[in-house]
């Protein structure tokens, strides 16, 4: 095939993407978080006012480890229920993290965000949201409208420390306002640890017949533990998740367990 061919080709293809009415498209959050872990900055993405913008895959740059709040103007929604640490949200370029569940977000929406500093110099950042922008023909139903606002991508973020080769149990219970479907298991840690969990909505019932090595069970954004369909875990209003983690690290240990899913909401 000649070069004029292949390119008339090319561009035909992308003729009927655009009539299709979606496309590729990035939008991104450029900041520098001041020195001084723990330090703060708030960011805000406006979405064009032509177009619907489904978001696929969430990637970053930076200059090292922060944390990261994010809530949509739209239904003033929290998309996760404490700041997640850069590694349980964020891929890179090369290893994108995939959202099984992609976040719709409607024209002039904003998505704001609030970084945590957790290094001690300046870090500076850019993080990107990647998917497609929805025009005219391909403007979501009303029926997808409704249907995905019952819906929404969410992380439980749970933050603790175990002190140097000690077994802590604790309990952390999910929202009244909703259900939650489990589908991607997320953590980050400063040591080695071992965990056992036991859900509420299964009777009490442990998910494992020992303590696990943490790294048996938990990925992260780049390499997330997605479970099969049918291993998915239900968890109802109110319901409970109780942790019982052991340090093997002998030191002081950070950890930040997150649940990514979906929460969903019944009909009126």
């Amino acid at each position: 095939m000649d070069y004029a061919t292949a390119n008339a080709l090319r561009n035909a293809d992308e003729g009927a993407s655009m009539n299709e009415g979606q496309h590729y498209f990035v939008y991104s959050s450029d900041v520098v978080i001041p020195a001084g872990i723990g330090s703060k900055i708030q960011d805000e993405i406006k979405i064009q006012s032509d177009s619907y913008f489904d978001i696929q895959r969430i990637y970053v740059v930076d200059n090292g480890a922060f944390k990261v709040t994010l809530r949509d103007s739209y239904l003033n929604y929290a998309w996760q229920s404490d700041p997640v640490h850069r590694d349980n949200l964020c891929g890179t370029p090369e290893f994108p993290a995939f959202l099984l569940d992609p976040v719709l977000m409607p024209p002039n929406t904003s998505i704001f965000l609030e970084y945590e500093n957790l290094v001690a110099g300046a870090n500076a950042l850019q993080l990107v949201f990647e998917g497609s922008r929805r025009f005219g023909p391909k403007f979501p139903s009303d029926a997808e409208l409704s249907d995905r606002s019952r819906k929404r991508w969410f992380q439980y973020v749970y933050d603790v420390n175990i002190p140097a080769n000690a077994i802590k149990t604790f309990v952390e219970q999910i929202n009244a306002d909703s259900f939650f479907l489990c589908k991607k298991l997320m953590a980050v840690k400063t040591g080695d640890a071992t965990l056992r969990m036991a859900i509420s909505t299964l009777g009490n019932r442990n998910l494992s017949d020992r303590r696990i090595n943490l790294d048996n069970i938990f990925g992260r954004a780049l390499r997330p533990n997605a479970l099969p369909r049918n291993q998915r875990v239900p968890l109802g209003p109110n319901s409970t998740i109780q942790f019982e983690v052991e340090d093997l690290s002998g030191a002081p240990n950070d950890l930040q367990l997150c649940f990514e899913g979906v929460k969903s909401w019944r009909r009126a």
